[in-house]
């Protein structure tokens, strides 16, 4: 589970380190005016605003083995939720090159698989238990 956490942590940190050292060597500048500098149109910018969003809900979720047993983490989950479907706004507003052809099936079904991952989540979390059950 440590692994596996560290190589997600790390593929988190990959995109946007990546990002903005392209940015960096483009003359753009440092984050985060950097985006808005290279992207302009504003579906791009919202785009932006939605990953630096989602990207803080995320590392906000590192913390759990601090926080994790506090009454107010299930808030964290939640954002986490959201911070999903955000991100995956973001990846249809700014990666077009990725829906002509059978990418487009891909992220139709994908987006599918996400609802219906986080719509299981959410009752699960939320589940009663049934008369008898301890």
């Amino acid at each position: 589970f440590r692994i596996t956490s560290l190589i997600v942590l790390a593929l988190i940190l990959l995109h946007p380190a990546l990002l903005y050292s392209g940015l960096l060597q483009d003359g753009y500048g440092l984050p985060p005016l950097s985006s808005f500098a290279a992207y302009t149109t504003p579906a791009a910018r919202f785009a932006i605003v939605l990953g630096a969003v989602s990207l803080s809900a995320f590392l906000l979720f590192e913390l759990r083995r601090w926080f994790g047993n506090t009454g107010w983490w299930k808030y964290i989950t939640y954002a986490n939720m959201v911070a999903m479907l955000l991100i995956f706004t973001h990846a249809l507003l700014l990666g077009q090159e990725l829906l002509p052809g059978w990418f487009r099936v891909f992220w139709v079904i994908a987006g599918w698989v996400l609802v219906m991952s986080l719509t299981y989540n959410y009752r699960y979390d939320h589940k009663q238990p049934n008369p008898g059950e301890s």
